[in-house]
C-alpha cells in the first residue's frame, strides 16, 4: 500500500466498520514499523482519529502504541496536541 493510500485510509478511518478499522489501525503500525509511514503522520491520524474510536480493543491497541513510541523517545510528550506533530523516522 503506498503512502497516499495510507494517508487516505488514515483521514477516513471512522468510516467503516469495526473490524476494518481495526486492521486499517493495525495496517499503519505495521507500516511505521516498516518505514513506509513516517512516525509523525501515524501520529497525526492517532490524533485526529482516536476520540472517535469506539472498539476498546482498537483504543488499548493505539495506547499502547504510542506509549511504545514515547518510551522508547522516538517521540515527545509535548508532541501530543493535536496543532504540533513534528516527528519523523520509524520504528523497527
Amino acid at each position: 500500500m503506498s503512502v497516499e493510500e495510507l494517508r487516505f485510509f488514515g483521514g477516513i478511518l471512522d468510516k467503516f466498520e469495526t473490524l476494518n478499522r481495526c486492521y486499517i489501525w493495525r495496517l499503519l503500525w505495521s507500516h511505521v514499523k516498516r518505514g513506509v509511514l513516517r512516525i509523525d503522520e501515524y501520529l497525526s491520524i492517532f490524533l485526529k482519529k482516536l476520540g472517535k474510536e469506539s472498539n476498546e480493543d482498537a483504543v488499548l491497541f493505539l495506547l499502547n502504541k504510542i506509549n511504545w513510541l514515547v518510551s522508547m523517545g522516538l517521540i515527545d510528550k509535548s508532541m501530543m496536541k493535536k496543532s504540533d506533530s513534528s516527528a519523523s523516522g520509524s520504528q523497527t
